[in-house]
């Protein structure tokens, strides 16, 4: 596995002082794949939708909803700990529940920090999507992804309103008017057993309502799915199949759509070195962490709400005591102490899959994650694949440089670019 390098506050540039503020120039320990830190903003744990494998809570008024106040908490907190970037997701529950908070805490973030390039999101079921916010998000530059998992008839099956009702048409409504003023968009799918076979339907579908992106989620043992878990849950061979299947609707459409976590991995296999700020490797604790409405931290977005996985709260501590709390550095050491993945060939790409799933299926996250199996068969067989195709493994490339996948996939693949 490559090395990487430690993380200090003092090589961060140099920037204006907030008055208070907490003084920089403290050694973080926080061995980092990517100077940019991802942070996932828990929005409210409330959502409008019931999906049956989700954790959000129904009744609105038994939460927290972010304030202005606290999401300026966030962003002085971010300043603070002193480099140069930051992605931050606002999500839920569902993000636009909160609406005004987000406003203000972005607006908060552009005007009173300029030098410090704060890159905003939002992943919301689009349910409350109007003009007005869409107009908004294209304004303050806010891009926004959505959750869907297929067609109606699949869709329909988990992801319903609180009454029961199918929410497909509600989201794809909320669709159109998002692509009024944001043309590229993506959405999450969370793969179980009602979807891990449908999946070259999906991206055609998809591609349909000029989707450019699809991030594949199995199934987690989190929240409400803890108690179907072995029913809706994908086998590894199920997901397996839904992986190949992914990759190969990925290059039917000549890489004009783009299937995550694949093309990370892919990446991953390309150059050792790419980084990325989502899962592979996981980077609970270092790259991803998660923040909640009253200011708790999280190593990671799974553990939001879970008070045993507080590592401290904005209000009290900074953010650079808190990320070098115990469970901090628990996550971003796991690896060492599971001895399968020392002798793993996978490694440097899974970096031992998703700690929380870990946690609440055998009660520490000190064994492999929920992937583990899938990712022992799936890599491999994608490494194979990319040295096989060079006309795919040079979409991958290109992707790596900035440039457009679909003009590389095409110019190596010429005339004999059908798959086998």
């Amino acid at each position: 596995m490559v090395e990487v390098s430690t993380l200090r506050v003092h090589d961060a540039p140099a920037r204006k002082e907030r008055p208070g503020a907490r003084p920089t120039g403290t050694p973080i320990d926080l061995p980092a794949r990517t100077a940019n830190l991802f942070v996932v903003l828990k929005v409210t744990h409330a959502c409008n939708m019931g999906c049956t494998y989700c954790s959000a809570e129904k009744d609105f008024t038994k939460v927290p909803i972010l304030t202005a106040e606290g999401g300026s908490r966030v962003i002085d907190a971010l300043a603070d700990l002193g480099l140069g970037s930051y992605s931050v997701c606002f999500h839920g529950g569902e993000p636009l529940l909160g609406l005004p908070a987000i406003q203000e805490t972005v607006a908060y973030a552009q005007e009173r920090y300029p030098d410090i390039d704060f890159r905003f999101s939002m992943q919301s079921n689009l349910v409350r999507m109007t003009d007005a916010i869409a107009a908004w998000c294209q304004e303050r530059r806010v891009s926004v992804g959505f959750s869907i998992d297929g067609n109606a008839p699949v869709n329909d099956l988990l992801r319903i309103f609180h009454n029961g009702r199918g929410t497909t048409e509600a989201t794809l409504a909320g669709l159109s008017i998002l692509q009024r003023y944001q043309p590229r968009t993506g959405c999450v799918a969370v793969i179980g057993s009602h979807n891990w076979d449908k999946m070259r339907d999906f991206v055609g579908f998809l591609g349909e309502h000029d989707v450019t992106q699809i991030a594949l989620n199995r199934l987690a043992p989190v929240g409400r799915a803890l108690r179907g878990y072995q029913v809706n849950a994908p086998t590894d061979e199920q997901y397996v199949t839904c992986l190949r299947d992914s990759y190969f609707a990925m290059v039917e459409s000549g890489f004009a759509v783009k299937v995550k976590p694949i093309v990370d991995w892919a990446r991953k296999i390309v150059n050792p070195l790419s980084q990325s700020h989502g899962c592979y490797q996981c980077g609970a604790g270092w790259s991803h962490i998660s923040v909640d409405p009253v200011g708790n931290v999280y190593a990671c977005d799974r553990f939001s709400f879970d008070p045993d996985w507080v590592s401290g709260n904005l209000n009290e501590s900074s953010l650079l005591d808190i990320m070098n709390e115990q469970k901090m550095a628990a996550c971003r050491t796991r690896t060492t102490r599971i001895p399968s993945c020392g002798t793993c060939a996978v490694r440097y790409v899974c970096g031992g899959s998703c700690a929380v799933t870990s946690y609440y299926l055998a009660g520490t996250i000190d064994v492999p994650g929920h992937e583990c199996g899938s990712m022992r068969s799936f890599i491999p067989w994608l490494e194979q694949r990319l040295a096989d195709h060079p006309a795919e493994r040079a979409a991958i490339e290109a992707m790596m440089l900035g440039a457009s996948p679909e003009a590389a996939f095409e110019a190596v693949a010429g005339t004999s670019g059908a798959m086998h």
